[in-house]
């Protein structure tokens, strides 16, 4: 409770930079409460942009002290850091954007660990000792459930309309060649 409080009463100068110039801001240290948190670094940075640029709407900015993003107060991310509270502490802040979403995913039953694409087909390997073949749209065409022990690796070696042969290679210390039928969807 005695940090909460003397993390309150306390000031930092900080300056702040971006890499993306869209957002800058003007070179100048400010002083801001140790206990400011990130929404609130955040309608400070927006200010500066609407006061500079004439900006009108507000983007959302993560932060990065000594390298790393701010996920607590400053003062606290400072402190824990080792920079020293004395001198301007550089705060750069980037756009921030949304987590990626996926799109088209392959879903499997375990984790893959080998993975190959050629022309039309991709080829992946399993760690529950299986095989599968997809085409490039996402649709699953064929297990199989070839070795004892995880798929660590999978290749194309022969692609054709109507056959295409691969190899396979897993943690059960063998490697098979494979012939697959495209029409029959049958491997050998």
């Amino acid at each position: 409770m005695e940090a909460e409080t003397s993390l309150g009463s306390s000031q930092l100068q900080i300056r702040f930079v971006t890499k993306q110039e869209q957002y800058s801001v003007p070179d100048a240290p400010f002083a801001v409460q140790a206990s400011i948190s990130t929404s609130h670094l955040n309608v400070l940075v927006n200010e500066l942009i609407k006061e500079s640029q004439n900006a009108q709407s507000a983007v959302e900015f993560d932060f990065i002290v000594a390298g790393e993003l701010v996920r607590t107060v400053l003062g606290e991310h400072v402190s824990e850091r080792g920079v020293s509270p004395e001198g301007v502490v550089t705060v750069e802040y980037l756009e921030r954007l949304p987590a990626p979403q996926p799109s088209d995913c392959l879903l499997h039953d375990d984790w893959v660990s080998a993975l190959h694409a050629r022309d039309k087909w991709i080829l992946t390997g399993c760690y529950d000792n299986t095989l599968h073949l997809w085409t490039v749209k996402g649709k699953h065409k064929l297990t199989i459930p070839g070795h004892t022990a995880p798929v660590k690796a999978v290749a194309w070696v022969n692609v054709t309309d109507t056959l295409a042969s691969f190899v396979s290679a897993s943690h059960d210390q063998t490697a098979m060649l494979w012939e697959w039928s495209v029409a029959a969807n049958a491997v050998e």
